[in-house]
């Protein structure tokens, strides 16, 4: 699939998952199953865009709120969930230490 930089400075990610009605975490801490894994929701939040540069594969425009929450699973597995309306899109990806990331 393409990748891209999502949460850079925390994990390599891609979508996986086609858009589709999942409800938005109630609680940090509450468990969830995705991707045949369990999972521990570590963050609901609501972020606004403060700026954009260069080309995105979507329209977003300064103070665009965006509803998410990300989730973290076994060996480092990372899920993010991202709302727009009651419809999610899944980003499932992997924890990178950014110290220990490497110019090849």
């Amino acid at each position: 699939g393409q990748r891209e930089a999502h949460q850079a400075d925390r994990c390599l990610a891609y979508p996986t998952l086609r858009p589709g009605r999942s409800p938005l975490p109630q609680q940090v801490g509450a468990a969830a199953t995705m991707f045949g894994e369990k999972l521990r929701v570590t963050e609901i939040n609501e972020a606004t865009c403060i700026g954009v540069e260069g080309q995105l594969p979507e329209v977003i425009r300064k103070g665009d709120k965006h509803r998410y929450a990300h989730l973290e699973g076994p060996k480092g597995l990372m899920v993010t969930a991202e709302y727009e309306e009651d419809v999610a899109t899944f980003y499932k990806g992997v924890w990178l230490d950014p110290f220990e990331i490497k110019i090849a």
